[in-house]
């Protein structure tokens, strides 16, 4: 848990709002950077707009939390931040529209400036139901040389109140304090108050013999007032406001609350008192990088972008939610992490070497030494999709297998095959056309991304069904994940129907050119119709059937059931001898 800011007045919140944010930044040992290897390349980074999502793996996921708390005296919230091993704190002045202002210790020494430290605020209702239940509170705060966006949400705090009647002027016969519990919720036939900048709960007590509807119209944090209404429900003319007084409630020296207590007033000729007890708001925060490093280098002879993204804010690029990687700029159009290779296990196409972050300099320049060995292509591509698979995808699955076998109609008795099928990975159709070739079998190919829900399904439970595992045995089986093609190949290939191809899961097999085999479907089409893949996701029996007739498509033959293995006919043009 984070530790908790002192609660000392603002003059004093050293302790509190103390942050070291200098410190080795690098990620790695000034000597690292200060000598790199001769062959090192160094990448001059610009900061650019984050999108995308952090990839599997990463923990970062809903920013870094940030937590407040009151300062004793002065009623406004103190919290603070942890980056790292770091904390950076800050203080949230509540004020009146546009003077609201959080204040940042940016440079560490626990008395920040508000000219150079102090950073404006957006204000917005906390909307549930068409009901304010609190405030939204947005700024963006510069770090580094990047900046987060913090997004706060100051949700009312719990209000009940009570109906004290008194003797005095009224005739009427006392009676019991009632009491009253206020709520967003407006009550049936009332007449709501005019739009207001006020945050507004309602209650309801009876007095005598009618129910009376109190609306609590909370301001700023010293101001309360209270609407009532005994009669016919309206409450739209705020001119009748009953103001209240507020009076700080604590323990020992910790502000617990406020209580507020309106002067004596008169209810359908009861003459008493109304007051209402406030509990604290709850303050929670919520940081987001709005910025990440990137910049363009030449290996190999071509442009490459480097983008660096520091989830943790610790100043590094080592963290587990932190990420960094290179894709061909040609294929970039924004630094999406799930076009890229991941720099922390990197192959590099049509690159001669790959490199590992040593880390960035004071003036934003990446410095990157070479790899003495680093994995095949393949090998980083199978590597990458099996821990998606098994890290994001496979265990949402299993958690609802009940519910998806039940509403797709699977069969749970199919014989699974005895080990994985194991699938071939390619960058482009051509490298996949290259691995077929060598083997001497068709060529099948699978397109799928890690965002693809459903090609993930067929990988958890459709390739694992002997009769699918058995068939694909047949061909050159290959994986391609489209966002990492530099080549764009999936994007540009050419349906029968004229159109491109377009939707995932997309399984096909393709010729000697590169062109898709057409073949008779065995699903839910026409008989007289023809495609060039099978197209989504497709029952196990469904599938192998399908294989069935892409493989006598492709080969030529009569019949393609039987068990796998491999043999048969090389696809048109493939003219290595058969393995």
């Amino acid at each position: 848990m984070p530790r908790r800011v002192s609660r000392v007045p603002i003059a004093f919140v050293s302790a509190a709002l103390a942050v070291v944010l200098g410190g080795d930044r690098r990620g790695a040992r000034a000597d690292d950077l200060a000598t790199p290897p001769p062959d090192a390349i160094f990448v001059p980074t610009t900061l650019v707009p984050a999108t995308g999502d952090v990839p599997d793996g990463c923990v970062r996921t809903a920013g870094l939390p940030v937590t407040f708390d009151l300062v004793e005296d002065e009623g406004f919230p103190i919290g603070e931040m942890v980056v790292g091993e770091r904390r950076l704190g800050m203080a949230l002045l509540r004020g009146r529209g546009s003077d609201a202002a959080l204040i940042v210790d940016l440079n560490g020494d626990g008395k920040p400036s508000r000219a150079d430290e102090s950073f404006p605020i957006a204000v917005s209702p906390w909307m549930v139901r068409d009901q304010a239940i609190g405030l939204t509170w947005k700024t963006t705060v510069p770090w580094g040389a990047g900046s987060f966006a913090l997004t706060i949400q100051d949700r009312i705090g719990a209000l009940t109140g009570q109906w004290t009647t008194s003797a005095g002027a009224s005739d009427a016969k006392p009676v019991a304090p009632s009491g009253l519990a206020f709520d967003p919720d407006v009550p049936a036939c009332v007449t709501k108050p005019p739009s207001t900048a006020a945050r507004v709960r309602y209650a309801t007590v009876t007095v005598g013999e009618h129910v009376v509807v109190v609306a609590a119209l909370r301001g700023s944090k010293d101001e309360m007032s209270f609407l009532v209404d005994t009669d016919d429900g309206d409450l739209s003319d705020v001119s009748r406001r009953i103001p209240a007084t507020a009076e700080p409630l604590r323990r020992g020296p910790v502000r617990t609350g406020t209580s507020w207590s309106t002067g004596p007033i008169e209810i359908d000729g009861v003459r008493g008192v109304l007051t209402a007890l406030e509990t604290l708001p709850t303050i929670q925060g919520r940081a987001d990088p709005t910025a990440t490093l990137s910049g363009t280098t030449k290996l190999a002879g071509d442009p490459w972008t480097l983008v660096l993204l520091d989830g943790d804010f610790d100043g590094s690029y080592t963290g587990a939610s932190d990420w960094w990687g290179f894709m061909p700029t040609s294929a970039v159009d924004n630094p999406n992490p799930s076009k890229l290779f991941e720099g922390d296990a990197p192959c590099f196409r049509n690159a001669s070497k790959a490199w590992k972050l040593l880390g960035v300099r004071a003036d934003g320049t990446a410095v990157l030494a070479p790899f003495a060995r680093a994995p095949s292509v393949e090998a980083y591509l199978a590597a990458r999709s099996e821990r998606i698979e098994v890290g994001r995808w496979f265990p949402k699955f299993e958690a609802g297998r009940d519910e998806f076998v039940r509403a797709q109609g699977l069969d749970t008795t199919r014989e699974k095959t005895a080990k994985p099928f194991h699938w071939r990975y390619a960058l482009t159709l051509a490298d996949a056309k290259a691995l077929a070739k060598v083997e001497g079998r068709p060529l099948l190919v699978d397109f799928e991304a890690d965002w693809c829900v459903w090609c993930k399904r067929l990988d958890w439970i459709v390739y694992p069904d002997r009769e699918v595992a058995e068939r694909l045995a047949k061909f050159t089986a290959v994986k391609i994940n489209v966002e990492l093609d530099p080549t764009g190949g999936f994007q540009s290939i050419d349906g029968l129907d004229g159109e491109k191809w377009g939707a995932m899961p997309a399984i096909g097999a393709f010729d000697a050119e590169g062109r898709p085999v057409p073949f008779k479907p065995t699903w839910d089409k026409a008989k007289s119709e023809t495609v060039d893949h099978i197209d989504g996701f497709k029952k196990p029996h469904e599938f192998a059937a399908a294989l069935d007739a892409l493989y006598a498509a492709v080969t030529g033959s009569r019949t393609a059931g039987g068990s796998g293995g491999g043999g048969g006919t090389v696809a048109p043009g493939m003219d290595a001898e058969p393995k």
